[in-house]
């Protein structure tokens, strides 16, 4: 038992280096900068996300259907001056970037699934590489 009194001392006098070694009242406002920084930058991607939530709801053909309906509004204002220029330009671009996601973006390869008289069917959109693979492994058990 003598050994108890000696481990609580020792305990307690690491205790009290520690707290000796509390940061600097500088040091204490700039992690309260920090945290605040923190709050900050978590409400903005909090935001940020939302967002994206938002925007990924809409399918590229309804991004489509925008452009053309901004390049038809563009027509009917031409005569506004640059607003409608702007419009014009803005609907090439939609009507280009959404074309271009439709044709290259293809997909991640999920499979989608459909329901037919009770019975799931799945088509799977499988890339050039698998096509080929598979292409050539049935070509090989002939």
């Amino acid at each position: 038992m003598p050994e108890e009194p000696d481990r609580l001392e020792r305990e307690i006098q690491e205790i009290l280096d520690k707290i000796e070694q509390l940061p600097a009242p500088r040091r204490r406002r700039a992690s309260g900068l920090q945290r605040s920084l923190r709050r900050i930058g978590d409400g903005v991607s909090a935001w940020q996300r939302t967002v994206v939530q938002e925007l990924s709801r809409i399918s590229l053909s309804q991004l489509v259907l925008l452009s053309f309906l901004l390049i038809l509004g563009a027509f009917f204002i031409r005569g506004l001056g640059p607003v409608g220029t702007w419009l014009m330009i803005a609907g090439v671009v939609l009507l280009v970037a959404s074309l271009a996601l439709m044709i290259f973006g293809g997909g991640s390869g999920r499979a989608r699934t459909q329901q037919w008289r009770g019975r799931t069917i799945s088509y799977s959109r499988d890339g050039l590489a698998q096509r080929i693979r598979r292409w050539f492994s049935n070509r090989s058990r002939r």
